[in-house]
């Protein structure tokens, strides 16, 4: 009896160490998966496909794109009905931003990049962009829409954004759409329009962030289906590129472990919530400059990044891609490994819904 007692005792103990450890690491991992819950946890992604989403016309060897509006608008109306299981389209932006109110913001970060210098560049396309808009203007909060003006569309800067043929505005009417920079700065005034408050090494490169990154509650990210010539793919992890303000210090080593410390920042990581890629159009080779080169005529819709990006570069390769990128984007696999567990990368842990 008493050696069982004793043996009751120590096995109390035990679990009581156990149990405080438990307790100190959640203190320390707060929202992070432990390794055995990220292996065992599974992600969604919705892919919507519609063959009308795009128009090419070709004109003595000139190509002509166009993105159609309206359908575009219901691609997005059905992804995000479809990923949250909610017929009502404003209760379903709704439930993707946990403890929504009108005095809340929503910024979009999108992707200007490849209009820096050529006119045709494949960028975020406003019609994407606003689709996504009027969804969130459905949100309602008794009886009345979700303010424009807590509304922000943004990237790098005032004149990529102007160039991918987006108004600015700063003003307290209407959606607000500005650049991180007021212009694209290559000298020491590159840390204008950054919070230089708080300074971050990514992979031992010091950044900081965007003020809008600190500006907003949430965040939607929204990405294109490009090819990266250094980091094989640029979709939802890369976008964050433009979110820093060094970015071309991290593109050595394929952009890896680079593009998953960022993400893993706290405030990209907790502010995120939605990921939406734009591949209406995509570049599937050299990429990420240039014009479009096919026409993929899909959204892709997830709350997890690594999975949305893991969906996406086998859509690059169906696209025509070539299949190397899938061992060149080895950052998504990162992220989604220890010790940021970020997202799925396993396919096998990966719901996709066609529509």
């Amino acid at each position: 009896m008493r050696n069982r007692s004793l043996t009751n005792r120590r096995g109390f103990i035990k679990r009581l160490s156990t149990w405080f450890i438990g307790v100190s690491s959640f203190a320390v991992w707060g929202n992070r998966l432990t390794t055995a819950e990220a292996k065992e946890s599974r992600s969604k992604v919705v892919v919507v496909h519609n063959p009308g989403a795009s128009t090419i016309t070709e004109v003595e060897y000139a190509k002509t794109y166009k993105v159609n509006a309206s359908t575009v608008r219901e691609m997005l109306e059905n992804g995000v009905r479809t990923y949250t299981q909610k017929s009502d389209i404003g209760e379903a932006w709704k439930s993707l931003f946990p403890g929504i109110s009108p005095g809340k913001t929503i910024s979009i970060k999108i992707n200007c990049i490849a209009r820096q210098n050529n006119p045709r560049g494949l960028t975020s396309h406003p019609e994407t962009v606003f689709g996504v808009i009027d969804g969130l203007r459905q949100m309602s909060f008794g009886g009345a829409p979700f303010p424009e003006n807590n509304i922000v569309i943004w990237d790098r800067s005032d004149f990529e954004l102007k160039k991918s043929g987006y108004t600015i505005n700063r003003s307290t009417n209407g959606v607000r759409c500005f650049g991180t920079m007021y212009e694209i700065s290559r000298d020491g005034r590159k840390t204008k329009g950054y919070n230089t408050d708080a300074m971050y090494s990514v992979n031992g490169v010091d950044q900081y962030l965007s003020d809008i990154v600190f500006q907003s509650d949430y965040i939607i990210n929204m990405s294109l289906l490009k090819s990266h010539v250094f980091s094989g793919a640029t979709l939802s992890l890369k976008n964050h590129y433009g979110s820093c303000s060094a970015p071309r210090k991290m593109h050595s080593g394929q952009c890896d472990p680079y593009i998953a410390e960022l993400n893993n920042l706290e405030p990209i990581r907790a502010k995120q919530k939605l990921c939406i890629c734009d591949g209406i159009f995509s570049i599937i080779r050299d990429g990420p400059m240039g014009g479009p080169q096919v026409a993929p005529n899909s959204l892709v819709f997830s709350q997890d990044p690594v999975a949305l990006d893991t969906v996406a570069t086998d859509l690059l390769i169906e696209h025509g891609a070539s299949k190397w990128i899938k061992d060149h984007a080895s950052h998504i696999k990162t992220a989604g490994s220890a010790p940021y567990h970020l997202g799925v990368s396993d396919p096998k842990r990966i719901d996709i819904i066609k529509i």
